[in-house]
């Protein structure tokens, strides 16, 4: 249901969105965390949590980006995000930028971002056959009718 819904919406069943709302229900309080979910689901806010999401890929850019510079000569070699947020802290472990590539097309850019994600540390509670499963699902295209 979770990737149908994120095919529905043309978000990459490989998105941080969809892999932390996986990592929630399999038990990754970190996780967790950063969803802020409330008691009350009224007293929620998508808003907070989705910044949160966001900043992986936001921060990924700009990690590249400076270490780039630093192998051309720049000050600085390595980037790390720092926060006191600790369940954004240890998400944010799981995500290793690899490669960001603009493109420009008719009238915005297009960034794509490649990551190696820990997808193992981010599913705590789950069996290995379960995750062959999932890891299957999430790199299947939404084309293949799921």
């Amino acid at each position: 249901m979770l990737l149908n819904e994120a095919d529905a919406l043309g978000i990459s069943r490989q998105h941080p969105l969809v892999t932390l709302i996986l990592a929630c229900l399999y038990g990754n309080s970190a996780a967790k965390k950063l969803m802020k979910f409330k008691e009350n689901s009224a007293s929620f806010c998508a808003e907070n949590a989705l910044a949160d999401i966001m900043a992986i890929s936001r921060f990924a850019q700009l990690k590249l980006q400076i270490e780039f510079l630093g192998r051309q000569g720049g000050k600085f070699l390595r980037s790390d995000f720092v926060t006191d947020d600790d369940g954004l802290t240890e998400v944010f472990r799981c995500f290793e930028p690899d490669f960001v590539r603009h493109e420009d097309k008719s009238d915005y850019c297009e960034t794509r971002l490649t990551f190696t994600v820990k997808l193992r540390r981010l599913l705590v509670d789950i069996e290995q056959n379960e995750y062959d499963q999932v890891v299957d699902l999430l790199t299947q295209s939404a084309q293949s009718g799921l």
